[in-house]
């Protein structure tokens, strides 16, 4: 999980093989596999809300394990 939809073909890039699903708005998503993992890559904009609002589809559709990468802009 990232926040820029941006940043979510940048992670893309180090992976061996991707494919962007579908991208509106801030929700980006690309499958991806990394050293033979299959795994998702999803952005969910800024705020709390819609990364709430991410995390609960992802796990409506079956997400194990959600790693979020960036930053804290308040810290």
């Amino acid at each position: 999980m990232v926040g820029d939809p941006f940043r979510c073909e940048d992670l893309a890039k180090l992976c061996e093989e991707y494919k962007e699903i579908k991208w509106n708005r801030e929700y980006r998503t690309i499958n991806a596999t990394y050293q033979g993992a299959d795994l998702t890559i999803t952005s969910h904009g800024i705020g709390g809300t819609g990364a709430a609002i991410c995390f609960e589809e992802l796990i409506k559709v079956g997400a194990t394990t959600i790693i979020r990468l960036g930053t804290c802009g308040a810290m």
